[in-house]
């Protein structure tokens, strides 16, 4: 009889620890979404002026451009691989919110066949781009655009997230992996990405 509760009681505990989500993971929209940082560190990151300001703007339905920015150098692999992650996690975020109706991904023939994701439903467009640039000075934005720059060192000034007119800053001071495996960029790419996917 002590065996069998006992193996019952392993089974109960295996199973919840086996349901236990990962310090680099979430759920949202009902699946278990993957990060690239430990969520608890990436949760202590600032964001200016505050979660709140970041994601009406991501909502605004005027939104259509999507420009994922940096300067290239010698981070240009973290950029594709936190341009990556942006891209994918965006695209949770709008089918998350414009989920009426069909979701297609289609070329858009004004940006030079870039991928853009259109939302049948609501007839809403939205194409994520990487648009590389030689200073800050180079980013602008209309009122159909908004800009996630990537800073890191030598330009790197904290590890923060701010929103500063259309473009969302995504400052990672310490570049190394050093006692752990990911960056200051993954920190703040991943806080950015946290105050969008609630539900």
């Amino acid at each position: 009889m002590r065996i069998a509760a006992v193996l019952v009681l392993a089974i109960l505990v295996s199973g919840c620890v086996g349901n236990e989500l990962g310090s680099k993971q979430m759920m949202f929209a009902g699946e278990i979404r993957n990060f690239r940082a430990d969520l608890t560190k990436a949760r202590e990151v600032p964001v200016y002026p505050n979660e709140s300001a970041i994601r009406e703007m991501f909502l605004d339905p005027k939104v259509k451009v999507i420009k994922i920015s940096f300067i290239p150098g010698e981070y240009n692999a973290f950029y594709a691989v936190t341009g990556f992650e942006l891209s994918n996690k965006l695209t949770v975020f709008y089918r998350y919110h414009f989920q009426q109706g069909e979701f297609y991904i289609v070329d858009d023939l004004k940006r030079n066949l870039t991928p853009c994701l259109f939302f049948a439903g609501t007839e809403k467009l939205i194409c994520i781009v990487t648009v590389p640039v030689n200073s800050t000075d180079e980013i602008n934005n209309s009122d159909e655009e908004i800009t996630i720059f990537m800073k890191t060192p030598p330009h790197a000034d904290g590890t923060y997230v701010k929103l500063e007119n259309r473009t969302v800053v995504l400052s990672g001071k310490d570049m190394s992996e050093v006692d752990r495996d990911y960056t200051d960029l993954d920190l703040a790419a991943d806080r950015f990405l946290l105050a969008l996917l609630r539900e």
